[in-house]
């Protein structure tokens, strides 16, 4: 199935060449080698914020109830010529596995609230020293009371500076200042702040995104969110079989429809040819181990 167009999304075309590739394996062939199956195709027509194009995405497939059957998304943007995919398996279900490039905690709570779609990603880290340090004061060591708008320290000390702003990019922010006098005589300063003069001050998502980001965090360190984001792996090997054996990072031809059909029938095209290897017993690929970490393993 093939996505309208980035701008519009006024309609959505049956594939029927890829279709009949599902129903040549109906019962049972074809729902045994489902998730290795490309099931839906997103063009759009110009690069977009990257997060757009996951809202477009969950809307089309919300709104065309393919939530059942989609199991991996090729969305091509024939205007640079670029391909990138995400994966639902199936999506309202288990969540959508996305690179990091996908996930922030504006969409990650949107993604949720609006159409009930959780964004299984790798979020940024915390770049802040006090995390790299475990004797130091970390946002999540302070205590923050949304409803009276304060900020209590690990010391006990709480501020009442809570300013509502936007960041660089225009995003919703909350800026916490403590009092000077308050952190200059505290005994714990250093391991709350390195600045000589100032304050500590902690800049804070709106709630719903402080908690979705600082959830995701913890969550993405555990062996059972590994373990299920090992899926993604599959996904970046559809990106590497489409670009080196299909052909699939270049446009051949100028206009929506045309790299439309394209881009379908690439999608046919990668399906045989796993219902092939499948049938015919072809092992999966391994992962390229890189030259450095040959080097590192013959060392140990």
């Amino acid at each position: 199935m093939l996505g309208s167009d980035f701008g519009s999304l006024e309609h959505s075309d049956c594939c029927e060449f890829n279709i009949f590739v599902f129903l040549m394996f109906y019962q049972p062939l074809c729902f045994q080698i489902l998730e290795r199956l490309v099931s839906y195709i997103l063009v759009i027509t110009d690069t977009p914020i990257r997060r757009n194009v996951i809202v477009i995405l969950h809307a089309e497939l919300e709104q065309n109830a393919m939530d059942a059957l989609i199991k991996l998304v090729i969305i091509s943007d024939w205007s640079y010529n670029q391909s990138l995919t995400s994966v639902s398996v199936p999506l309202l279900a288990t969540g959508d596995m996305v690179d990091g490039g996908y996930v922030n905690s504006e969409l990650q709570v949107n993604s949720q609230a609006e159409h009930q779609v959780e964004l299984v990603g790798r979020v940024k880290a915390d770049i802040h020293w006090q995390t790299k340090d475990e004797h130091a004061y970390s946002i999540d060591t302070f205590v923050i009371d949304w409803e009276a708008k304060t900020v209590t320290c690990p010391q006990g000390q709480t501020t009442k500076y809570w300013k509502p702003a936007k960041d660089a990019n225009r995003n919703d922010i909350i800026v916490i200042r403590f009092s000077r006098p308050g952190c200059r005589d505290c005994e714990s300063r250093s391991r709350c702040t390195r600045a000589k003069k100032e304050s500590r001050s902690l800049t804070l998502r709106p709630q719903a995104q402080h908690e979705a980001i600082q959830k995701a965090r913890k969550e993405q360190k555990t062996p059972q969110w590994k373990e299920r984001y090992n899926k993604r792996a599959g996904i970046e090997g559809t990106i590497s079989q489409g670009v080196r054996g299909f052909g699939l990072r270049q446009a051949r031809y100028i206009g929506l429809a045309k790299t439309h059909l394209q881009n379908t029938l690439t999608a046919a095209a990668i399906n045989i040819a796993r219902i092939d290897d499948w049938l015919t017993g072809t092992p999966l690929a391994k992962t390229r181990t890189s030259r450095f970490k040959a080097m590192e393993a013959r060392a140990a």
